[in-house]
């Protein structure tokens, strides 16, 4: 299993229009390329609507410490 890192994840997100929700933000990854590991992140983040980019960083950060 590779390694995630934020600078790597965040790439997906960039040009995302919020607030917007768990599944806007898969579906941008799926779309930009992202790999299974990184959409099973994103996947882990909690179902909600993100108001900010800082919201989606936090709750990555979070999904990366649980080790997912």
């Amino acid at each position: 299993m590779a390694t995630l890192d934020m600078t790597e994840i965040q790439q997906y997100f960039r040009d995302v229009d919020y607030p917007t929700h768990k599944q806007d933000l898969l579906a941008q990854a799926q779309e930009l390329g992202a790999d299974d590991e990184t959409l099973e992140l994103i996947d882990s983040m909690p179902d909600q609507e993100y108001q900010t980019p800082d919201e989606v960083s936090q709750a990555v950060e979070a999904a990366l410490a649980e080790g997912i």
